[in-house]
């Protein structure tokens, strides 16, 4: 079975979505009773090795957190991976070793591949005069050989982190990156359980093998008390102005543009995102933005729901060349692929994600020449969380440009004005779940 069970289930909402579906915003009616949590049962995958006759005769069983057994093998860190390797010979057969392993890659192509973790037991050898079951069935092992019903359990626990050794000798102490598998982005992270018969000299040997998904448990801190109470009384959200400590607010930034091109106007934007800095996939990232402007028709036009661009980006880093090694004997050479290669589409190492939704705010002052809009980014529930792994990191940030709108004309480019890093999590927060206030719509 899995580890000891949690006294509150970690709130997971990215094992309850496929990631390949779209993901809706809940609607009003049912963001009170929305509750998810992992399951307790955990699933027994079964892989299975025929013989000529159909019979199975080499099993590898393995017990997860997935919700059927059909499915890939969950794990969230800290588990166990636990099962068996069993083996229904009805003839003698050569078997010299059973080994287990799980093994951790960060795959860019067939051939380039930067183990990062690699744990392997052996099961049972033929070399071994300890073997319990030996003692228990001598009749079914002679000479190297078995036959008859034999079953081995296993426990496999992956560490929190590996320290990852480059060429220039440092080493660094990483957390173990979840399971990734993008279609924007050539380069995936892959876990696998591989269970080996060895049959010795001139024999072949035999494999079953699985993929995992793991998932790292990264959770933020928890929000300020007048957000929890708004989330609580599913209220709409206290901005910067009455909740000063619930606010990170970037410095005003000024724009100057030709409005209709026959006169220039300036423009005062201030971004603030909720606290702290940490939001979990399958959630929202809260926003609010202040506009200043003395044109009050360029003001109506700046602080209409479509007019400003904020987006959340992610960014790949995947520096490695030559041959490294990590903890447990992993080793392997390794081949930074190009640029146009990795991404698949151009050389840009920027994923451009989810655009914010906005909505005029109930709070704040919007009169005279201000107005206040509130605004969230979804968070698709299968986003790749914040990962850094020595050279290879998936970092996210927030990102303010240049208004979308048709009558105003800056000398802007479309790089991004202001940023802002942010971690994308797996795990809710302590206390209330965020609450989604935009209107239902497809995550882009």
């Amino acid at each position: 079975m899995l580890s000891s069970p949690l006294q509150q289930p970690p709130a997971f909402d990215a094992l309850e979505h496929d990631p390949e579906l779209p993901s809706y915003s809940q609607s009003q009616s049912t963001r009170r009773r929305a509750t998810v949590t992992v399951p307790q049962q955990p699933a027994t995958h079964i892989y299975r090795l025929l013989d000529k006759s159909g019979t199975a005769w080499f099993i590898v069983k393995c017990k997860s957190r997935a919700h059927r057994p059909e499915q890939v093998p969950r794990i969230l860190e800290g588990d166990k991976v636990e099962g068996s390797v069993e083996l229904n010979l009805s003839n003698w057969k050569s078997i010299k070793s059973v080994r287990i392993e799980i093994l951790g890659e960060v795959v860019s192509s067939a051939s380039d591949r930067l183990p990062f973790v690699r744990l392997s037991h052996e099961l049972w050898s033929s070399s071994s005069t300890s073997t319990q079951s030996l003692a228990i069935n001598p009749s079914q092992f002679d000479k190297g050989k078995l036959r008859g019903r034999w079953s081995w359990p296993y426990t496999v626990v992956l560490p929190q982190t590996v320290e990852m050794k480059l060429q220039d000798g440092k080493s660094s102490s990483c957390r173990l990156p979840a399971t990734s598998l993008s279609r924007q982005i050539h380069c995936v992270v892959l876990y696998r359980l591989v269970a080996t018969i060895t049959s010795g000299t001139f024999l072949p040997d035999y494999t079953l093998e699985t993929g995992i998904t793991y998932i790292p448990l990264i959770k933020p801190g928890p929000p300020s008390p007048v957000r929890q109470l708004a989330y609580q009384q599913n209220c709409p959200l206290v901005g910067p102005d009455g909740d000063p400590e619930g606010w990170h607010t970037l410095p005003p930034l000024t724009m100057t543009g030709t409005m209709f091109g026959d006169r220039t106007v300036e423009v005062e934007s201030t971004l603030s995102l909720a606290k702290p800095l940490s939001y979990t996939r399958g959630s929202s990232i809260p926003l609010f933005l202040t506009i200043k402007c003395e044109d009050l028709q360029a003001l109506a036009i700046l602080s209409s729901s479509n007019a400003p661009v904020v987006r959340l980006r992610r960014t790949l880093m995947l520096d490695y060349e030559g041959t490294f090694s990590g903890v447990y004997g992993s080793k392997g050479a390794f081949r930074s692929p190009s640029s146009k290669g990795l991404f698949g589409t151009g050389d840009d190492p920027v994923s451009y994600l989810q655009l914010a939704t906005w909505w005029r705010s109930p709070y704040g002052s919007s009169e005279g020449t201000t107005r206040v809009l509130q605004g969230e980014i979804h968070l698709s529930p299968g986003l790749n969380p914040t990962t850094c792994l020595g050279k290879y990191a998936i970092s996210y940030d927030v990102a303010l440009y240049s208004p979308n709108a048709v009558a105003f004309v800056t000398s802007s480019t479309s790089s991004p004005l202001q940023t802002v890093d942010v971690e994308i999590a797996t795990v809710y927060a302590d206390g209330p779940r965020p609450v989604k206030y935009a209107p239902p719509q497809y995550d882009n």
